[in-house]
């Protein structure tokens, strides 16, 4: 005999329960297969769907392509024809200079003795004192003449002269880190963003006008940020579970205002990029550097370095805490853990050792694509002011499976 576990009335006997239950449960169990089937599919896809690895680097500067005139020897710059500045075309005379420690001391004494005859000091009255040969430099390109040393002032060996600007290309150069940053190579696809372009008076302008949103650090001078230093230096402030402040200074101002106007055919000041505009660039070249520490060295290296230090402590004496003198006698097996920079070469003399990362970046130049007039503009704004245009640079490094980079975070 079955024993009877569920009472006949457990069961309902309406017929529209009945029915609803039963769609119920047919469409649970639909719903189950087709969740299942999403899922298998989203992880199927998860192996086809790749997305992009990038190194990053934050506040890359923003510089012009340049070609620099360095001297070859000390040199002694005599004349400058163009103005800083100025824009000149390939073959223009930019400098006069003399070069070699010789010429220079004989073109200081002709100059000199030709200064005190104008003057007319009869002591010098007569005296012939050959000009050595000076050497005119042209311009190597066409663009804008940057001059780095002054008339009359003298520069080092391999020093920067001056510099051709070329201000239609725009570079920038920095170090790049992150997880892929081994893949980096010149050539690699940039992404530019949050260009940041610095002002007098540290005061930012946040405006709706009808015509969209409105950026700026240059429209609002410097005025606002002292109208508020004026009325605030002084006042108390106090943080929270902290002891009472004084306001000494306002360092920045960031405004929020709706602007209302009408169009102008005038010329007009030019605005700073929004925080979401993207440029693109190019790796132009780059550089790998390392930090390495090694633990395992070669026999010869561990030799060398016990030889070099049984040599420097054997017989030496130190005082111990206590103020005791103490002789070292002997060094017993040593063991080292080296700390070394690297970078990429030809090939390596010897074994291959095996180090632990402490540090790895990729020294970069990218070069913006295209740069806009008003971003070119803003650059060589900056420069006459002595301020630098800076933006966040990512380089793409490859692409991999989605599926990978979830694995690799959990």
């Amino acid at each position: 005999m079955i024993q009877q576990i569920f009472k006949p009335e457990w069961r309902t006997h309406n017929r529209t329960k009945r029915l609803i239950y039963s769609k119920y449960m047919t469409w649970l169990e639909k719903g189950g297969y087709l969740l299942v089937l999403t899922l298998f599919g989203l992880f199927a896809g998860s192996f086809v769907y790749k997305v992009d690895d990038y190194i990053s680097a934050e506040a890359v500067p923003v510089t012009a392509a340049a070609t620099k005139i360095a001297a070859a020897d000390r040199t002694l710059v005599v004349t400058a024809w163009p103005q800083d500045f100025a824009q000149v075309k390939q073959g223009d005379r930019l400098l006069e200079i003399v070069e070699g420690e010789p010429a220079i001391r004989q073109f200081l004494l002709w100059q000199a003795v030709q200064a005190s005859q104008k003057a007319g000091d009869a002591a010098v009255k007569g005296l012939i004192i050959s000009k050595p040969a000076t050497k005119i430099v042209s311009a190597p390109s066409a663009g804008v003449f940057r001059l780095e040393v002054k008339p009359g002032d003298l520069a080092d060996d391999k020093a920067e002269l001056a510099k051709v600007v070329d201000y239609n290309h725009l570079q920038l150069e920095g170090t790049f880190k992150g997880e892929t940053v081994g893949a980096a190579k010149a050539g690699e696809v940039a992404r530019i963003t949050n260009v940041t372009i610095p002002a007098e008076g540290d005061t930012i302008i946040h405006g709706n006008s009808p015509e969209g949103p409105m950026l700026s650090r240059s429209i609002a001078t410097d005025k606002v940020r002292k109208a508020l230093e004026d009325n605030l230096k002084g006042t108390s402030v106090r943080l929270r579970d902290d002891i009472p402040l004084q306001i000494t200074a306002v360092s920045s101002v960031e405004v929020d205002a709706s602007l209302s106007g009408a169009k102008s055919n005038a010329t007009g000041q030019i605005l700073d990029p929004p925080a979401d505009m993207k440029f693109d660039g190019t790796v132009l070249k780059g550089d790998h550097k390392a930090e390495v520490q090694i633990a395992a060295l070669p026999e010869s290296a561990r030799k060398a370095a016990d030889a070099a230090l049984s040599q420097i402590l054997q017989g030496k004496i130190v005082n111990e805490p206590n103020g005791s003198p103490f002789q070292i006698s002997g060094v017993g097996d040593p063991n080292y853990v080296v700390k070394a920079k690297a970078t990429v070469g030809t090939g390596g003399a010897g074994q291959e050792l095996k180090g632990s990362s402490l540090s790895r970046s990729f020294n970069a130049t990218v070069e913006i694509g295209s740069p806009p007039p008003y971003l070119i503009d803003k650059v060589r704004e900056a420069d006459k002011a002595g301020k630098v245009v800076t933006a966040k640079v990512e380089i793409k490094t490859g692409s991999r499976p989605i599926a990978f980079t979830l694995l690799r975070r959990s």
